[in-house]
């Protein structure tokens, strides 16, 4: 986590389905995310679960997003650190 939704959507497959969860108010910032700007630079993963143990071969997948410019540095390293994954459900 803490990379951006371009560079994670690298690794994410095809033929999966997709929970996006646009978490900015807790980067004080309004909601914006929609579906056109999916694997898209200007939003940043901080949080993702899947059904499997790697996303690449998983077929259900959960992905926190905030965008990129409001993202700290220090979030970063708070999203690396697994600090934002109480916000998804993860439920599969």
């Amino acid at each position: 986590m803490g990379k951006t939704f371009a560079e994670v959507d690298q690794h994410l497959p095809d033929d999966a389905t997709y929970l996006v969860q646009d978490v900015s108010p807790i980067f004080d910032v309004d909601p914006s995310y929609n579906g056109d700007q999916f694997g898209s630079s200007q939003w940043t993963v901080v949080a993702a679960c899947a059904d499997e143990k790697w996303l690449e071969t998983s077929t259900t997948i959960e992905i926190a997003v905030a965008p990129t410019a409001s993202v700290s540095a220090a979030e970063l390293a708070s999203a690396r650190a697994g600090d934002y994954s109480d916000s998804l459900v993860c439920d599969f």
